[in-house]
């Protein structure tokens, strides 16, 4: 809504071993985005939207639909890449390519 999805993005993904547990206290996510332009009390304040809750209600049952434990995950045609890796990644898509061109 702030048109900063990238940013935020980035430095989440720089900062995640700050921010997600694993175990131990986390850092408040929140502190960590503050420095790539996010307005975060507007941010805060909009994510209490329905229209946003709503969403993220979706995309947790999604989550919980499909399997997904962790993050990254990653799926191909439905199918989850079992073994993080570039090559692995791109050997499920080669796959599933070859798949679908047999069809």
């Amino acid at each position: 809504m702030q048109n900063l999805f990238e940013p935020v993005l980035e430095r989440l993904y720089e900062t995640q071993p700050l921010w997600a547990p694993h175990g131990r206290s986390a850092t408040n996510v929140w502190e960590v985005v503050k420095d790539t332009g996010l307005d975060v009390e507007r941010a805060r304040s909009q994510a209490k939207m329905p229209d946003i809750v709503a969403v993220l209600n979706q995309e947790a049952a999604d989550i919980k639909a499909v399997g997904v434990q962790k993050t990254p995950t990653f799926f191909v045609n439905g199918k989850p890449l079992t073994e993080f890796g570039r090559q692995q990644l791109l050997d499920l898509v080669k796959n599933e390519i070859a798949a679908s061109a047999g069809k």
